[in-house]
């Protein structure tokens, strides 16, 4: 399963703009605000309540959809609001897939997630986004305003934190390819493509780019 970090994803002032509303954002346990049943997530969320979880939502999600990597990688159809997510010492969230549907309106099937990372590494221990790839781990903790997508079918954590505060936010996105397998490879031709434009002949990148559109247009669900 392909992971791919967008560095700046968001801009360092609006950034800013996220955390300081944050400040000012009403929290609510994590668990009891979308998944009661869960056993190991440990954190708060913003409460969707607050008009301010909305004006930071906005400024995330606006910033998601300019980034070109993130529209190669998903192929999004339609996103979910963002989410802040806190994590206080002594929080964390056990190994879990994230819900396959989201009850937004209409639903929407969570085929990628997103996490974009709003506090500064330094200021916090622990927190690694760990993702179980075989019977090996993947450890994530990046920059403020960094961001990691990665298939929503992936089994991933958050380690415990233990000092300062990991403040995230996250959201979800349904694309228009529904097999991750399928995106993936999309995605990496398409990559390819663009980083040998310029020693292609013409004849061959218009053959693979054909490739590429119509393997898009053979997959592609409206």
């Amino acid at each position: 399963m392909y992971f791919e970090i967008i560095k700046g994803l968001l801009p360092r002032r609006e950034t800013r703009q996220v955390v300081e509303l944050s400040q000012r954002m009403a929290f609510v346990d994590g668990r009891e605000a979308s998944n009661p049943g869960s056993s190991v997530k440990h954190n708060l969320q913003a409460d969707i309540q607050d008009p301010i979880y909305a004006e930071a939502g906005k400024i995330v999600q606006k910033a998601i959809y300019r980034s070109q990597v993130f529209k190669d990688y998903a192929m999004p159809k339609s996103m979910a609001m963002p989410m802040v997510c806190k994590y206080q010492p002594g929080m964390e969230y056990g190994f879990h897939v994230d819900s396959a549907l989201l009850a937004t309106k209409p639903p929407m099937r969570a085929d990628v997630s997103i996490t974009v990372f709003l506090s500064d590494p330094e200021t916090y221990d622990g927190g690694e986004l760990v993702a179980k790839m075989g019977d090996k781990e993947i450890e994530v903790k990046l920059n403020s305003g960094d961001a990691v997508v990665y298939p929503s079918l992936t089994l991933h954590r958050v380690k415990p934190v233990t000092r300062g505060v990991r403040l995230v936010s996250i959201t979800f996105a349904e694309s228009m390819i529904r097999d991750h397998y399928q995106r993936e490879l999309l995605y990496q031709l398409g990559k390819a493509i663009d980083r040998e434009a310029d020693k292609l002949s013409f004849e061959t990148m218009t053959e693979l780019t054909n490739v590429h559109t119509n393997l898009q247009r053979y997959w592609m669900e409206r």
